[in-house]
C-alpha cells in the first residue's frame, strides 16, 4: 500500500495551489486528478472568458514562484478564457511540482476514514485497476462541475436532446438549421449560452427562468459579469432571445418532434428541439465512508458558510468568510475550493487562495502539536 501524509483530490486551480504551498512547506503529499491533464473541467468551458483578469485570478505564491522561473502576469489586464488559464497558467504551476506527486486519468471512488487508526484509506482506478493510498489528511478540490443539477427526475434518458455545459462552436456546428433551442437558469452560465448561441446560430432562442423576474446588476465581479447581463439585456430587446420568466417546469416530455416542457405555471407547453440546463452543479460525497459531514441541506455546503455566502443575498464579490466556516467534519477531511460551496456558484479564486493560506497554517500547526 503506497503511503503519504495528505492526499489533495483534483488538479484544478485550488487543488493546485495547495500542492504548491505543501510542496514549499516539503510536506508529503499525492494528488490524484480525475482527467488526463491539470484544469481538466475547466477546458469543457474553455471558450469562456473568466469574469477576473490574470492577476485577480492566480495564486499569489505560485505566481511568486513562477516569476523566478521568469513567468509574470502582474501586466495582464485581460480576462483570460478557460483554455488559456489552463495552458498558460495552470500547466506551468503543475511544473512547480514534483511529477512522482501527481496522478492523472485517475478516479477516487472511496474515501475511507478508520476512526480508531485516524487514519483514510483512498481508493482510486487507473487503467481499471483500484490502487489504495493511506494518508492522514484529505483535501478534496474535487470540484461540482460535471455533476450538474437536474431540471426533472429521469431527464438523462434525454441525453440526445439535453445538455449542461455551455455550448461551444463544435455543439452549435452539430445542430439542425433553425433548431428550436430553450436554456434553462437564471445565472450567468445560462446567459453565456445565450450569448454564444445568438452570436454564432440563427437558431431559435428561449430562455425559461424559474423566478418572477431576472436580476441583472447583482454581481460586479471585474466589470465581465455586468457586460454579459447587458449583451444579454440587449438581445432580450432586440427579440433575438425570448425571456419566459415564472416557468417552474414539471415535466419533459420527448416526442418525434422535440421536447414539450411543461410548467406549473402557464397553461402552453414550450416546445423544443433541444434544452440546455445550466441550473448548477452540487458537490459529490457519495465516495466518503465512515465520516458524519455537517452540511447545508438545501445547497450542501458547510453548515457555519452558510449564511455568509447564501446566492439570495450575495454574490462572488460580496462574500466573505474564513476557513474555520469550511469546516464539515471534526475529521482531518476538507471540502476546499468550489466544492466547499456546494450548490452556490459565488465561489472567486482569490478569496479561496486565501483560505489555502490559513489553512496551511492549520495543517503546519497541528502536525507541530502531534510532534510535541
Amino acid at each position: 500500500m503506497i503511503t503519504t501524509e495528505i492526499v489533495i483530490i483534483g488538479a484544478g486551480p485550488i487543488g493546485l495551489a495547495m500542492a504548491v504551498r505543501l510542496n514549499d512547506k516539503q510536506i508529503p503529499f499525492i494528488l490524484i486528478e480525475k482527467g488526463s491533464h491539470v484544469g481538466w473541467n475547466m477546458l469543457d468551458w474553455g471558450h469562456i472568458n473568466l469574469f477576473t483578469s490574470w492577476a485577480e485570478s492566480i495564486d499569489p505564491l505560485s505566481h511568486r514562484l513562477l516569476k523566478q522561473n521568469g513567468v509574470d502576469f502582474t501586466t495582464a489586464t485581460e480576462c483570460p478564457s478557460g483554455k488559456a488559464f489552463v495552458s498558460d497558467y495552470l500547466s506551468k504551476v503543475a511544473e512547480l511540482i514534483p511529477s512522482q506527486q501527481l496522478r492523472f486519468d485517475s478516479e477516487v471512488t472511496l474515501v475511507d476514514y478508520n476512526s480508531n487508526s485516524k487514519t483514510f484509506g483512498i481508493v482510486y482506478k487507473l487503467d481499471k485497476k483500484s490502487i489504495t493510498i493511506s494518508c492522514k489528511t484529505v483535501l478534496d478540490a474535487s470540484g461540482t462541475w460535471g455533476n450538474f443539477n437536474q431540471i426533472t427526475p429521469g431527464q438523462n434518458i434525454l441525453i440526445n436532446q439535453m445538455y449542461s455545459k455551455i455550448p461551444d462552436s463544435d455543439f452549435i456546428d452539430r445542430l439542425p438549421e433553425r433548431s428550436r433551442i430553450a436554456v434553462v437558469g437564471s445565472g450567468h452560465s445560462a446567459m453565456n449560452s445565450l450569448f454564444e448561441l445568438a452570436e454564432y446560430s440563427q437558431h431559435e432562442l428561449s430562455w425559461l427562468v424559474r423566478n418572477r423576474t431576472v436580476k441583472f446588476g447583482k454581481s460586479k465581479v471585474g466589470g465581465k459579469s455586468e457586460s454579459l447581463e447587458n449583451q444579454v439585456a440587449n438581445l432580450i430587446k432586440k427579440n433575438r432571445i425570448t425571456l419566459t420568466t415564472n416557468f417552474n417546469i414539471e415535466a419533459i416530455v420527448s416526442h418525434d418532434d422535440g421536447l414539450s416542457i411543461q410548467s406549473k405555471n402557464h397553461k402552453e407547453p414550450k416546445i423544443v428541439s433541444h434544452l440546455i440546463s445550466n441550473i448548477g452543479a452540487s458537490p459529490d460525497y457519495s465516495f466518503i465512508k465512515g465520516l458524519t459531514l455537517n452540511l447545508d441541506k438545501t445547497h450542501l455546503t458547510p453548515a457555519a458558510l452558510m449564511s455568509k455566502i447564501d446566492p439570495a443575498l450575495h454574490s462572488c464579490d460580496t462574500v466573505s468568510y474564513i476557513f474555520e466556516d469550511t469546516l464539515i467534519t471534526d475529521a482531518p477531511y476538507f471540502a476546499i475550493g468550489m466544492k466547499s460551496f456546494g450548490k452556490a456558484s459565488n465561489f472567486l479564486l482569490s478569496k479561496g487562495y486565501k483560505v489555502l493560506d490559513e489553512l496551511l497554517d492549520y495543517i503546519v500547526n497541528r502536525k507541530s502539536s502531534c510532534q510535541d
